[in-house]
């Protein structure tokens, strides 16, 4: 009874999950990282203030279109409970997310930062 009730759970968990995000940032652990990104975990900021958490992350595209990187976290955050602000910054609880995209067309990175509110 238990097994089973714990097999549902994980499934609703899977299926609720954003399309092919397979894994997450080493620093936001619940935040998806897009399959093709590679985090640059050497330049991730972290560190905790009385007021919440400060991290900043850096992953470089790859190659990937900046578009399709824009609609992958328009999606993804919000199933992970982040609300929409405005264009690249969502609100959950009592943090705010900023995400932009950054450097040139030989080398492009994400860059997302979680602060306080």
């Amino acid at each position: 009874m238990i097994r089973s009730a714990l097999i549902m759970i994980l499934m609703g968990v899977l299926l609720n999950a954003p399309a092919h995000a397979e894994a997450f940032f080493e620093s936001i652990q619940d935040l998806p990282l897009m399959p093709g990104l590679e985090e640059l975990s050497e330049y991730t900021v972290r560190f905790d203030k009385p007021e919440g958490r400060v991290i900043e992350a850096v992953a470089v595209l790859n190659g990937l279109n900046t578009q399709d990187v824009s609609f992958f976290y328009q999606e993804a955050l919000p199933q992970f409970g982040w609300s929409r602000i405005e264009n690249g910054v969502y609100q959950r609880e009592s943090e705010i997310l900023r995400f932009h995209l950054e450097g040139d067309k030989s080398t492009e990175f994400l860059r997302i930062t979680v602060i306080p509110k």
